[in-house]
């Protein structure tokens, strides 16, 4: 029931058809994270990340044996990831883009042009997205967008997520990861 409420939910948001195979639960977003992180890169990779970023996400890369690369977050731009400053970032052992928005903590939202140009980057340089969509219900005053519903990048995206911040239920450890049925399959 709770993988079919996921699908449902992710099939409304981005207009197509998301199955329940697409999920895996699992207990809160810091283990989504981890999973997905284990899953995507290795000792050597690196992973582009906001600067300022969340407080775990370093520690988590660096679990991998991976290493982050802080991508400056400006205020001329209200704080949102900028697709050239990403681009500027990446180097041959780049794997990953980690995305977090709305974006803790700054508050930044990416609008559908910054995924859709920060997906471009992904796509040039064959990276990965992991975005951290814990905030999505967070909004109020712009539309949520995620990689993940963008139909031309959704193969290249993973999703972390989980009912702490919608549901105002922190501690309850409830989470999910999204992928491709093939990524979900590989990473069960």
């Amino acid at each position: 029931p709770v993988l079919d409420a996921l699908a449902a939910k992710y099939s409304a948001r981005s207009g197509r058809t998301v199955g329940h195979d697409q999920f895996i639960w699992v207990p809160g977003t810091q283990s989504a994270l981890y999973l997905l992180l284990t899953a995507l890169v290795q000792t050597g990779d690196e992973v582009l990340v906001a600067d300022p970023c969340y407080a775990t996400y370093h520690g988590l890369v660096r679990a991998t044996g991976a290493g982050t690369v802080p991508v400056a977050l400006r205020e001329a731009r209200g704080f949102r990831l900028d697709a050239d400053d990403l681009a500027r970032a990446v180097t041959p052992r780049t794997r990953l883009i980690f995305l977090n928005s709305p974006h803790n903590p700054t508050g930044a939202v990416l609008t559908r042009d910054d995924i859709r140009a920060i997906g471009r980057v992904a796509q040039a340089h064959d990276l990965w997205i992991l975005s951290d969509e814990v905030y999505e219900s967070l909004i109020y005053s712009s539309t949520f967008a995620s990689p993940f519903d963008e139909a031309d990048l959704a193969e290249r995206t993973v999703v972390a997520s989980s009912l702490s911040k919608s549901h105002a239920a922190p501690g309850f450890r409830a989470g999910w990861c999204a992928g491709s049925p093939a990524f979900i399959a590989r990473l069960l």
